[in-house]
């Protein structure tokens, strides 16, 4: 990269410079070795979309991948390459073979597409052009993607306005859906572009299903040769988790002999590990095709048990605000906002708030549970770190509670929602929280073996935290505690931008936690 280059990528991720060469490798290594792009592009991704270089490898980046590879029937390199079209081969200069050559594709066109959410932006964008397309196969969504792998940027409204604009002119749904299929570029233009294309054709008299055809040259040509099969079915997943293989993803392999190269062993083993379902050498091993989302909802088809849902989104703030305009050691109060979904059990979560914390701060709004922060040292991370806390507390007297008035093992899949990045990393690693929480008290090696900072950690909440997450996922307690594990309940956290409305949802319990520490602020 250039000294330009890495001052724009530091300007628009200035948290590039926390991560050591050894992260910074691993990540690299992803577009290079596993996607197959070529590392002459990678200044330039780097420089686009920085905020890639701090996602989680197994849990957020590969989990993508091979959800694009699923629902499009591609292999990764097709999500990620750069082909050579002479040699057929991936310009990292490794051959594949069955691979299909591809000028530019997917990651290497657009890398902001792996920042969007897999659950609340990709797989609904990709479930409504395949309506609006009436595609039959996963082929020929693959084809449309690797044709404009822009068009995951557009939000659902924006593809619905295109199409709507495109049926009115033509006058026929029909050859919308063929002239947006001969040429998916379409769906990637603005509107207003759009709009003034449609009338600068008809002004003139123009033929405008000619007019709105691909040009001859770049990318609509080469995918118009690409043949319909491209053998993602050979692609496997290697992880190191049993319980929940395709929630994090150690590596994705092209074929099943670079899956038995990589860990060292005969091909058939691999074969016997997938069909049995067995660990070789710490490690188990999927196909992608069978790529699944663990999240379970309503009811456990596999199992035929009802199981309730719960979901919280959690949120702290401080006041006054950290800013360049307040002094440093000024006394500083915080607040919570919880934010139950489930609008049934909304009282009985308010009632528990108040109970278990004391400090709710009265006339809340909607669904908003708001606290008062009842600890020392206020800021924004230890607020956001405490909101997580809560809602366990919260989740767990409620479920024993309800337990004993029905007098029957409910089971209930609980998620926790936060956007708070400094939360997000210190909760995500469940073996790691489960490991801290079967501890009644930690000590220095403990905390050294799961890579915590005792000083950036604030283990006087995240330790609690732990200790509830634990109970909640029916982990045995230390000899020690009082309390009891929690069976047939499920717990789990998530960005809030897995969420459809996420985002917005957020930004309100954001205004919602300053408005409880303000309050707070008022009464001291």
């Amino acid at each position: 990269m250039t000294k330009e280059q890495i001052r724009t990528a530091m300007l628009k991720q200035p948290s590039l410079i926390q991560y050591s060469i050894d992260t910074l490798r691993a990540k690299l290594n992803l577009f290079v070795d596993e996607l197959g792009i070529d590392p002459s592009l990678l200044p330039r991704i780097i420089t686009s979309s920085p905020a890639l270089v701090g996602y989680s490898l197994a849990d957020n980046l590969r989990p993508k991948v091979c959800h694009i590879m699923r629902d499009c029937a591609l292999n990764q390199f097709q999500v990620g390459g750069e082909y050579n079209a002479s040699s057929h081969t991936v310009s990292t200069g490794h051959a594949y073979p069955h691979q299909t050559p591809i000028v530019s594709v997917m990651v290497a066109t657009s890398p902001s597409i792996l920042t969007l959410s897999r659950r609340a932006k990709i797989a609904p964008t990709l479930s409504r052009l395949s309506e609006l397309l009436e595609y039959e196969n996963q082929n020929e969504l693959g084809e449309f993607l690797v044709a404009a792998p822009r068009v995951l940027l557009h939000s659902i409204s924006s593809l619905n306005n295109k199409f709507n604009l495109l049926e009115d002119a033509l006058q026929s749904k029909s050859k919308t859906i063929e002239i947006i299929r001969k040429n998916p570029s379409l769906m990637t233009w603005s509107l207003t572009k759009l709009r003034e294309r449609i009338d600068h054709v008809l002004d003139s008299n123009g033929d405008l299903y000619i007019s709105l055809k691909p040009s001859k040259k770049g990318r609509p040509r080469v995918i118009a040769a690409l043949p319909r099969c491209a053998k993602y079915e050979q692609a496997v997943i290697i992880t190191s988790n049993e319980s929940k293989p395709f929630d994090s993803i150690a590596l994705i392999c092209s074929t099943l002999d670079a899956a038995a190269e990589k860990i060292g062993v005969p091909k058939s083993v691999v074969i016997q590990a997938i069909d049995d379902g067995q660990i070789v050498r710490g490690n188990y091993f999927s196909y992608v095709r069978d790529f699944k989302d663990h999240i379970a909802i309503g009811k456990d088809s596999s199992s035929g048990i009802n199981v309730t849902s719960l979901s919280v989104y959690a949120a702290g703030n401080v006041h006054p605000s950290d800013s360049q305009n307040v002094a440093r050691g000024q006394r500083k109060t915080g607040g919570v906002s919880l934010h139950l979904l489930e609008e049934s059990h909304v009282d009985e979560f308010r009632a528990i708030a108040t109970k278990l914390f004391g400090g709710v701060v009265p006339n809340p709004s909607g669904n908003a549970i708001l606290l008062v922060y009842p600890l020392l040292n206020a800021s924004k991370n230890r607020c956001d770190l405490f909101s997580l806390w809560a809602s366990l507390r919260v989740v767990e007297y409620f479920v024993k509670k309800k337990r004993r008035e029905q007098g029957v093992m409910q089971h209930y899949d609980v998620r926790v929602f936060s956007d708070s990045n400094y939360a997000m990393k210190l909760v995500t690693n469940t073996d790691r929280l489960l490991k801290l929480g079967s501890t009644f008290t930690y000590s220095e090696d403990l905390l050294s073996s799961l890579n915590l900072n005792r000083a950036h950690s604030n283990l006087d909440i995240l330790h609690p935290l732990a200790r509830t997450f634990s109970r909640l996922n029916g982990q045995d307690e230390p000899p020690e505690s009082r309390n009891e594990k929690v069976d047939c309940t499920n717990v789990r956290f998530f960005h809030s931008s897995d969420c459809l409305d996420g985002a917005d949802l957020s930004k309100m319990l954001k205004l919602q936690a300053k408005s409880a520490a303000k309050w707070q602020h008022s009464k001291q």
